[in-house]
């Protein structure tokens, strides 16, 4: 556990929270961050009736709000907080057990879903660490996400997976019926088409890291949690970066068979990602345009040379940077890549591990930057029902008369 204890006293916000001990062998922490909510009854209602695993759950629901908000939503977390003692009372049993963690002072610069959730996280964390379970499984879920009955099951039969340190559960969201404005459900149809879309389109070009990033719909094993820094305190994207992080860290598992059912609303709580992307096309009345196919076909021609770049001279290097599309080679110059391959043939045994080091300096945050950069001169952001249907062609896939989503939702599926 000393892995454990070294994280918290490098990198834990904060001290103790939940002073009462765990059960014996808790194996499972879900970390809800929840802010400005009307309720979450739904929520821990869908969590409190799965199936439970064979060995104990929490669920840490982190109520945070800024110092500086308004009594109107300290009135709404205050709301959810009575819910929550209603809940606990009605649901904590063996073996599954809702604890509130209130944050109603969190500093203004750094409050929002990052902080909230590594809060949390860091909570598990300390919870593993008295029932000296080093191999815990830290969850993260969503205050108006819905899950599958088989949700825990699944997650169970996945970390059972030799290696496993992360675990990637299919999600869906709700994309007709009657709760939301049509408008809102077709915005949401298209927005988590784009996220299949990149999902497909990354892994088509090679890059080994093509995960779906969904902050509703992870797990990831403690001590790989502590190896890579814990949470970040981003106000949004806080999932993505943490999950870049953590995979490279041992064996990703898509867990399949269970699915999470995160909320198409709109929202105000962070300034990009789902809510904020659903508020933009409802705002101006427009359909989601997404990244050029060909922008991807220039990183795959890109990441098939990979192998060459082993242990050649920069001026080697910059020879093969010649041939590759005009809008990566000239990203490619702004961050000094041929200099950075050299240093990474230098400090490696083998073609292996510059393979696997490579990606390291080419990672996904890299690909976000040239994506956008490309975008401003070179590709065009396209309808995204037009680019999905032209990477379905690519991965030899009739579309015929078949729904788009469905169709890589079934991919996913399998």
């Amino acid at each position: 556990m000393q892995l454990f204890q070294s994280y918290l006293e490098r990198y834990s916000s904060s001290g103790e929270i939940i002073s009462d001990l765990p059960e014996k062998n808790l194996a499972y922490s879900v970390v809800i961050p929840c802010f400005d909510e009307d309720t979450i009854i739904p929520t821990l209602n869908s969590l409190s009736e799965c199936d439970l695993p064979t060995l104990p759950v929490e669920v840490l629901v982190v109520v945070n709000s800024p110092v500086n908000s308004p009594k109107s939503i300290l009135d709404r977390n205050k709301y959810v907080l009575t819910e929550l003692s209603e809940i606990i009372e009605k649901s904590n049993r063996p073996g599954f057990r809702i604890f509130p963690i209130e944050c109603s002072d969190m500093p203004v610069k750094t409050a929002g879903v990052g902080l909230a959730r590594k809060t949390g996280m860091d909570e598990s964390v300390r919870r593993f660490i008295k029932c000296g379970n080093p191999h815990g499984v830290i969850i993260c879920f969503d205050a108006d996400s819905l899950c599958t009955k088989n949700y825990f099951t699944a997650i169970e039969n996945a970390f059972r997976e030799k290696g496993c340190n992360t675990g990637l559960l299919h999600f869906e969201h709700p994309v007709n019926g009657q709760d939301y404005e049509p408008q809102l459900y077709k915005a949401i149809y298209q927005y988590e088409l784009h996220l299949r879309y990149y999902r497909w389109a990354l892994k088509y070009t090679g890059f080994p890291y093509y995960h779906y990033t969904i902050g509703s719909s992870f797990a990831v094993r403690a001590d790989a949690y502590c190896k890579a820094g814990g949470m970040n305190k981003r106000q949004a994207g806080e999932d993505f970066y943490f999950l870049h992080k953590v995979f490279p860290y041992g064996k990703i598992v898509e867990i399949n068979e269970a699915s999470v059912f995160p909320s198409p609303r709109r929202s105000h709580r962070v300034p990009f990602g789902t809510g904020a992307a659903i508020n933009e096309m409802l705002d101006t009345g427009t359909d989601y345009k997404t990244y050029s196919l060909d922008a991807f076909l220039a990183l795959k021609h890109f990441f098939e040379k990979v192998p060459l770049f082993y242990n050649q001279p920069i001026e080697k290097i910059d020879e093969l940077l010649s041939a590759l599309h005009p809008a990566l080679n000239e990203y490619l110059k702004t961050i000094c890549f041929s200099e950075k391959v050299v240093e990474v043939s230098a400090n490696v045994t083998g073609i292996e591990s510059f393979i696997k080091r490579f990606y390291s300096v080419f990672d996904a945050f890299r690909i976000i930057k040239f994506f956008n950069s490309s975008h401003e001169g070179f590709f065009n952001k396209m309808p995204v029902d037009k680019e999905s249907a032209k990477l379905l062609e690519k991965l030899g896939i009739v579309e015929g008369d078949g729904d788009v989503l469905e169709i890589f939702r079934q991919m996913d599926r399998t």
